[in-house]
């Protein structure tokens, strides 16, 4: 997807009430068989030399596997090709097993789904959207709403991949209709998730102005005051975390000398804040690397435990 020019914060707040919207739910609905959501995933890789460096969605799944969402219109080989470059560079980073779908437009029929290149497989699951009705379920919403009748998940599903769906309406218009009627609903806290989150699926068919205008439509709100507050603390904590991790690194260099990247790996890994800081703690006492790494070691697995 061709991220519109939308500031990192608007996508940082569009992210957090994606994961209000899916958080411990799952997408089976449309094929997607997997752990139920827990959170949005950061999608910036910049070690790939591709010419848009950002997946569409990552999702952290309950098992503690990632949930890979790719959105097109149309289908390449090409396109196929970079998911896999994306994948390969979020398992760098992560080291988690990842699940990827691409979900295709109702333009699309028939879709590869994998490549084979000798010794390296790739395969991305196809999602088609054709042989949903987009106009009929935009109608059947819109009476949901107006009536204010209560929408079920499912409903907030179709609500979010309209302007994937067949219609008979420029999809540019759809989108712009569904962030429309997303404003209509009675609950501030649903409003918000379902506004920002039909934001971030139809950002390829909306222009900046429109995304500008709904943002200051979404400022507007306590919702986004809340998580505004919480994107302000957690990026606090993050901070203080990134800084305590790149102190162990340097003692670790500074005591040891070159470092392997396998224990670097190890102390990324540790995330908690307490558990740093009983690392740091008891690294001052190790006289050896490999004192140091049962260490960090028996870290990671507090840290697991807890």
């Amino acid at each position: 997807m061709e991220h519109k020019n939308v500031s990192k914060q608007n996508y940082d707040i569009i992210f957090k009430a994606m994961t209000e919207q899916f958080g411990k739910k799952a997408l089976d609905f449309y094929g997607i068989y997997t752990a139920p959501i827990i959170k949005v995933e950061s999608t910036d890789l910049p070690l790939i030399e591709v010419r848009d460096r950002r997946m569409d969605f990552v999702f952290a799944l309950k098992d503690e596997s990632l949930l890979h969402l790719e959105f097109q219109t149309q289908f390449h080989i090409n396109e196929l090709e970079r998911f896999k470059l994306y994948d390969t560079a979020l398992y760098e980073k992560k080291r988690k097993l990842i699940k990827t779908f691409v979900i295709y437009g109702s333009d699309v029929n028939q879709a590869e789904e994998s490549l084979d290149h000798g010794s390296i497989r790739y395969h991305a699951k196809a999602i088609y959207m054709k042989d949903f009705d987009g106009d009929a379920i935009f109608y059947n919403l819109t009476n949901k709403i107006l009536n204010r009748e209560i929408l079920t998940d499912e409903d907030q599903l179709k609500l979010i991949f309209l302007p994937l769906m067949k219609t008979q309406k420029k999809r540019s218009d759809l989108a712009a209709e569904v962030v429309e009627l997303a404003k209509r609903l009675k609950d501030e806290e649903q409003r918000f998730r379902l506004m920002a989150t039909s934001i971030a699926i139809g950002d390829k068919y909306l222009d900046d102005a429109y995304i500008n205008k709904m943002m200051e439509v979404l400022r507007m709100t306590r919702v986004f005051r809340r998580i505004y507050e919480e994107g302000e603390q957690e990026g606090m904590q993050e901070g203080l975390v990134r800084g305590k991790k790149e102190a162990i690194q340097t003692y670790m260099e500074s005591r040891f000398g070159m470092v392997s990247i396998e224990i670097n790996e190890k102390i990324n890994r540790v995330s908690e804040i307490d558990v740093l800081n009983a690392l740091i703690a008891n690294l001052y006492k190790s006289d050896t690397i490999e004192q140091a790494e049962q260490l960090i070691d028996i870290a990671l697995k507090k840290q697991n435990v807890s």
